[in-house]
């Protein structure tokens, strides 16, 4: 699966990330709500995120995803950047490798923006928690129940757009788009 870079599925020698649309787990179409903890073994190399809460370090991993869901993505990379915002009302993470400070801030701005103008237009979460991976590469990407992956090399009008969108689901999930 090397070099296979398509929306939404990113295996390069920094980045691999897994997901349904990888196909890397079986999918039962009548059960789309699962919780899940899964015990993840990569290279030392690698540090790991994704869909879940994350806890090891070392090539040994786990990711709980408490809530119902109908995917689980890990995503495993060398140059891991974390930055969090967390108080008593949240927990916001943004995942990286390639921002430069500044950028990785104007990130973490921005969802806490988006997050309190739809909060307020349609309404508090049933969640707190709301992970964000941006993979080093350029594509789009899709939301997950309290996690977003999203494709960029830096921040620009094209993420802040992109970013808006997929938090967006997370209130209409798969809403029909159709008029």
């Amino acid at each position: 699966m090397k070099g296979l870079n398509r929306w939404a599925q990113t295996f390069l020698d920094e980045w691999v990330e897994l997901n349904m649309y990888s196909a890397w787990f079986p999918l039962n179409n009548a059960s789309k709500n699962f919780t899940s903890i899964i015990d993840i073994s990569t290279d030392k190399a690698y540090k790991v995120t994704g869909s879940g809460i994350i806890s090891g370090k070392n090539g040994r991993w786990l990711m709980k995803q408490p809530w119902p869901a109908y995917d689980n993505v890990i995503v495993a990379f060398r140059d891991l950047k974390t930055k969090q915002i967390q108080n008593q009302k949240s927990h916001t993470e943004l995942n990286h490798s390639n921002l430069q400070e500044s950028e990785a801030d104007s990130v973490l701005t921005e969802c806490a923006f988006i997050f309190d103008l739809y909060s307020k237009l349609f309404g508090p979460q049933d969640s707190t928690y709301f992970k964000l991976s941006l993979a080093p590469t350029t594509g789009g990407g899709y939301s997950r129940k309290n996690f977003v992956s999203w494709r960029t090399n830096h921040f620009n009008f094209d993420t802040r757009v992109g970013l808006a969108h997929e938090i967006a689901h997370f209130w209409w999930k798969n809403a029909n788009a159709t008029i």
